[in-house]
């Protein structure tokens, strides 16, 4: 079951209210795709397009006003990582603009849709979740964290078989 904080959830309404093309990946996907998954923050992968970079820098801007390097350029560029806090500045979501050498428009092409309180959420389906569990352990040199991602990768696998789906 997706357990979102209202923070996240305003966050995505935003996001999704722009039409700007991004998915939800990470712990939250895994729970959407109704794995039993413990996970606190949000990752999210955006799209690098214009149009959805313009929309993705007013939500940021107004998110975290005094970020020095954030404009639409620096956003247009591959392994961009922006970290997101509340007011009490409790980390809440990241947004990521790329995914190792995963391509976002195949990914979102892929994506399922998850309805989560009146909201349409895109999700990334669980071979572009694999995939992406399969960059981070590659990229990752922390054995808890490598840990994590091959038991994620393990229940993924077992998700695609049970659904046949091709990986």
């Amino acid at each position: 079951m997706l357990e979102l904080t209202g923070y996240q959830l305003q966050l995505l309404s935003e996001l999704s209210a722009t039409g700007l093309r991004y998915l939800v990946i990470g712990g939250k996907a895994m729970q959407a795709q109704g794995l039993p998954r413990d996970s606190w923050d949000l990752d999210l992968w955006t799209s690098r397009d214009e149009d959805d970079v313009a929309s993705l820098f007013a939500i940021l801007r107004e998110r975290c006003p005094g970020a020095p390097d954030l404009s639409p350029a620096w956003l247009s560029s591959a392994d961009r990582l922006v970290p997101l806090t509340d007011s009490t500045l409790e980390h809440q979501a990241d947004v990521l603009t790329s995914v190792g050498h995963l391509a976002f428009g195949e990914a979102y092409a892929a994506r399922t849709g998850v309805e989560h309180q009146s909201l349409l959420l895109p999700i990334a389906d669980v071979s572009t979740l694999i995939g992406i569990k399969r960059v981070s352990l590659a990229a990752n040199a922390h054995p808890e964290r490598k840990a994590i991602d091959e038991e994620d990768i393990r229940a993924l696998l077992a998700l695609a078989s049970e659904q046949h789906v091709s990986i």
